[in-house]
This record gives structure tokens, sequence and C-alpha cells, in this order.
């Protein structure tokens, strides 16, 4: 059993260089992960981070080529050189089994332990969401998920399939080691960045023994923690207090299943996938980076598709290596974007993809001289 008493606490070296690993992935996700890789590179040399990029190809082209998803060669580099992974959107229409991308994402959260996922719910511009009544401060917290145990766990199957009496199954399986690393992470993240409220979701009533799980584990580590406040909500509850007073939350930790749905809902009131990013996280520090942007493959090469949640996976990469810093000066240089209006067609605006990515390096640059 984890120490509550000494949560896992991701690595701050920021005097080694670090090795990312830039994956294009398909449709439009060259074009918005070149404009990544163009931020990482920017603020590297501003920073003098001594940041090496290694690029893999990893899309529906090399998978149709070779009907390998994510070969072991690569998988093996990624693991044993990369000490992060920038991911750009996968799936293309020529492909109908959507199994491939599945597999690149399972295989490298498996072969790197990326057990958590993280997701940074912010607000950058009261103009962009649908609830008319938030103002950007309203909108601001993490949301950390345990993402692969649960019904992620794929057990179950199918009796008597077509007929009558057909039977589905679905088993759900959680370990006491995950869920600590999960909550502990959660504790860790907050104490981190000063955030005060640590919240667990749990949900359906029926899932008895899981909940229980979840409820003691929680319960257990919250009591080393003695200047943070913590509660337990129900769904239902969370979701209320998410639309009407989403201002009363730092840090929300729950289950994949949950954790979706609420990751679903922060995307709706952020303005879209086009500015939304998540991260696939080990507590030692290896993550995997990735814009929730679809590939949307009618508009590839087509100069439209919105950067900016390519430009906030960099963002997240850099804030977990400890650079909050530089962090904090994307989030303004994105933020001058969105003011300007110097945004892509899905936000209102006019501007292209590089033009969007030109822009942010830009005003980043100025703001650091």
């Amino acid at each position: 059993m984890l120490n509550p008493t000494i949560p896992p606490t991701v690595p701050v070296d920021t005097d080694i260089a670090m090795k990312i690993a830039a994956i294009p992935g398909d449709g439009v996700g060259p074009e918005i992960m070149n404009e990544a890789v163009k931020l990482l590179r920017t603020v590297d040399e501003l920073n003098n981070l001594g940041v090496e990029i290694m690029e893999f190809d990893l899309s529906a082209a090399h998978y149709a080529d070779t009907g390998l998803a994510l070969p072991d060669t690569v998988s093996r580099a990624l693991s044993e050189e990369a000490d992060a992974v920038l991911l750009g959107p996968l799936g293309d229409p020529t492909i109908s089994d959507s199994q491939y991308a599945r597999e690149v994402i399972s295989g490298l959260v498996t072969s790197l332990d990326l057990s958590i996922i993280l997701r940074e719910v912010k607000l950058l511009s009261a103009e962009l969401s649908p609830m008319t009544t938030l103002t950007e401060g309203d909108l601001d917290f993490s949301l950390i998920t345990e993402g692969t145990t649960g019904f992620q766990s794929d057990l179950g199957g199918t009796v008597a399939a077509g007929r009558d009496n057909e039977v589905v199954v679905e088993q759900e399986v959680n370990t006491r080691q995950q869920i600590e690393r999960a909550v502990c992470f959660a504790f860790d993240w907050a104490a981190r960045h000063g955030r005060n409220r640590v919240t667990m979701v749990y949900g359906a009533r029926a899932q008895k023994h899981s909940q229980e799980l979840w409820s003691r584990v929680f319960k257990e580590i919250s009591d080393s923690f003695d200047n943070t406040s913590t509660s337990m909500l129900h769904t239902d509850a969370f979701i209320q207090r998410f639309v009407n007073t989403p201002d009363q939350l730092d840090v929300v930790v729950t289950d994949h299943m949950f954790g979706s749905v609420i990751s679903s809902l922060a995307t709706a009131f952020i303005g879209g996938h086009g500015l939304a990013s998540v991260a696939h996280v080990n507590p030692d520090g290896k993550g995997l980076f990735r814009p929730l942007h679809p590939p949307s493959a009618k508009y590839a090469g087509k100069d439209y598709a919105n950067p900016m949640g390519a430009m906030m996976s960099v963002s997240l990469l850099l804030e977990l290596a400890g650079h909050e810093r530089i962090t904090s000066s994307i989030e303004a240089s994105l933020k001058k974007a969105l003011e300007s209006g110097w945004t892509t067609r899905d936000l209102g605006g006019s501007m292209g993809t590089s033009e969007v990515g030109d822009y942010i390096c830009s005003f980043l640059t100025e703001r650091h001289s």
C-alpha cells in the first residue's frame, strides 16, 4: 500500500534536456502538431531548455501499409528514449475499424504505465462558453481520472448473440493500488498548485463494491492532508455544482467512466475540442500529451484547423516538467490571441492554422524580451 503521508510527486528537474517524441497523427494532425512543435521550439530557444524532438510515424497510412498500429520497435524506443510523447489526432475514414487508433493509445498507456488522465479545465475566454454567466475565473480546475481500471478492464462477453435470449455482460475491475495512485496524485497536484480543495466524484449506487473502495481509499489518504478541504459528491450533485458554482472546484478525482462524462462537459464549457488537451501520465514523470481535436480528414491540408489545443498540450507537458512560469506565459499568449480575434473559423475568426501558431509564438517572444 502507498504511504498516504508521502504521495508520489511529479519530478521537477529543470536542468536536464528533455527528449520529446512527436507523432503527427492523421487528418489535420500534422498541421496542428506542427504548431505545437513550433511552440515547443520557441520556448526552448527562449529558455534554453535543451529540448530534443524525435518524430515517429504512427498513422492510418502506416497501419494500412504494415498492419501494425504500434510496432514493438516504436513502443520500445518511446519507452526507453523519450521523456514525453506529443500525439496528434488519430483516425481516418479509409479505415473503417477505429481499433487502430485505440490500439495506439492503449498500447502507449500500457507500455509507459500511464494510468492517470489529467485535464486542466480552464476557460480562457468567457465569450466562447455556452454558459453565459461564466467569467474566466469561474472555471479553473484540474480533473484527474484513473484511466486503466473500472470498465476499462475490457472483461465481459456475449452469450447467444443474435438470439432472443441474447445476454451481454460487462465487468468492472478496480484495484486499491490504482485508486491510491490516482488519489495520491490528486492531493499532490493540489499541493503543488496551491489548490485547497479536492473533490472525489462517485457514481451509480449499483456499483456498490467499487464505490465503497474508492470512498474508503479517499478517506484514508485525505486524513493525511489537514490543510486541504475534501468532499465526496455523487455525480448528480457534482453536475449541479459544475454548472452552478464551478468556482468551488479546485481538483476533482474520479474513475474513468465519470471522468469521461465530466471531461466531455468541460470541453463544451470551454469552447470546444479545438481548445482542449489531455495528458496520460505516470506519477514518476512519463507522459503522453495530446489535443482532443478530431482528425477531421476532410479539412486536412486546408489550413483550417485550430492549433490551440495542440499548443495547450505542450503547455501541460511543460507544467508537468516543472516549468510553471513558461506555462503561464503560454496561457497568456493564447488569451491574447483569443482577445484579438486571431483565431480559426471554429472560434469565429478567419485566420489559418499556421497564422494562429505564428501569432502565439510571436507574442510569447515579445513577452519574454
